[in-house]
């Protein structure tokens, strides 16, 4: 009985083993579809489950948000609140612990995602957005000219010719441009349509081959407040890049200024926040 005991434990501990080796790794990547048809940087994800729903990956969002409906649709419980601002003014909302977001196969675990009625800003379907901390435990690649993100767990940059330094400031990446020989502060902004965008009170400091007009408004979380546009005579430097009399915008209240999408498609953005590294590299 010893004997035929032992050959059942030991079978029985191959089986497992087998059964071990036969099983797929866990997930460590991602890379999926990118879509900008919207001026935004959109995925696919599920949560809890449902979906597929459409979220903008958001360089500018330390935290992400999900729309009121959508949280409603879910019967999602709020067990704490948030301050969500716009770089000008901010309120509370609830904010939601999600147990499942999957995006890519990858399953990310108990996200925050802040309550807003995104509906009233956005006139696409889009859901939500994902903030800069689900994707802290690596690097992080919108590939814009391929229409691809992609996500490294536990990867990084490697310090060299094209990689930069980035500063935190509120929880947004913030890198340095060059305007006729200053340098200026501006926030890395993915969720942005906009270019070159500075804080209102600066429209005064440049010179220009066509001088700021308003031409619009913008809808913050918040509020809604004019955007001023106009031509800039000189050059803005980025990243060893030079922009020639580039068109540059102007929004009251800002703090500080941010680059968006209409000069960040253009590179592939790579982003390292375990050492606080990015990398802008035309393809």
């Amino acid at each position: 009985m010893y004997t035929v005991h032992q050959m059942s434990i030991t079978q029985g501990f191959l089986t497992a083993l087998l059964a071990v080796a036969c099983m797929p790794a866990e997930k460590t990547s991602i890379d999926i579809p990118l879509d900008t048809t919207t001026g935004h940087p959109i995925v696919a994800l599920m949560i809890n489950g449902s979906g597929p729903y459409n979220f903008i990956v958001d360089t500018g969002a330390p935290v992400g948000v999900i729309d009121s409906k959508l949280a409603g649709n879910l019967a999602l419980v709020a067990f704490d609140s948030a301050e969500i601002g716009d770089g000008t003014t901010s309120e509370m909302t609830p904010r939601y612990y999600i147990g499942s977001l999957i995006i890519g196969g990858y399953n990310f675990e108990d996200i925050p995602l802040d309550d807003f009625p995104l509906g009233e800003i956005f006139v696409s379907n889009i859901q939500g957005i994902i903030g800069m901390d689900t994707f802290e435990s690596g690097l992080l690649i919108f590939d814009f000219p391929s229409n691809r993100l992609i996500w490294e767990e536990g990867e990084g940059l490697k310090p060299g010719e094209e990689v930069l330094p980035y500063e935190l400031d509120e929880g947004q990446f913030t890198i340095f441009l060059t305007i006729d020989d200053d340098q200026y502060g501006v926030h890395l902004d993915t969720g942005s349509g906009t270019g070159f965008t500075l804080p209102g009170e600066m429209r005064d400091k440049f010179s220009y081959i066509r001088d700021p007009i308003i031409v619009g408004r913008a809808r913050t979380v918040s509020r809604e407040i004019d955007v001023w546009r106009g031509r800039l005579a000189g050059s803005i430097e980025l990243a060893g890049s030079t922009f020639v009399d580039p068109d540059i915008s102007f929004i009251d209240g800002l703090k500080k200024g941010n680059i968006g999408q209409k000069i960040l498609r253009t590179y592939i953005l790579s982003i390292d926040q375990a050492h606080k590294l990015i990398q802008l590299k035309r393809p």
